[in-house]
């Protein structure tokens, strides 16, 4: 797999000259044509890149669906301490006072 990291801009190049390159070549590594048409180009995803797309997607609802269980988990916990401490005051409410 080629990795496209762009250090430094080659002297004679612009910022967005190397930006446009690297995009391009890029394009090229994950798209084939699939027209046998010279005159219309049909792009379509190779089918390596397209499970790294699925796989990219799963890791995304991965973390969006592990910080909800975080978030759960905390108001969970908040929740816990609440019911606890109003139980023990409760307990120390009625045992203070005469029956």
């Amino acid at each position: 797999m080629r990795s496209y990291t762009i250090l430094f801009t080659p002297s004679g190049f612009t910022s967005n000259q190397t930006e446009k390159a690297t995009v391009s070549a890029l394009f090229h590594e994950c798209y084939k044509s699939s027209g046998t048409n010279p005159d219309v180009h049909k792009w379509v995803l190779k089918a390596e890149y397209y499970f790294r797309l699925i796989e990219h997607r799963e890791l995304q609802e991965a973390r969006k669906t592990a910080k909800q269980s975080s978030r759960n988990a905390h108001l969970a916990i908040i929740v816990s301490i609440f019911m606890s401490t109003l139980s023990m005051i409760v307990a120390i409410c009625v045992s203070g006072s005469p029956s």
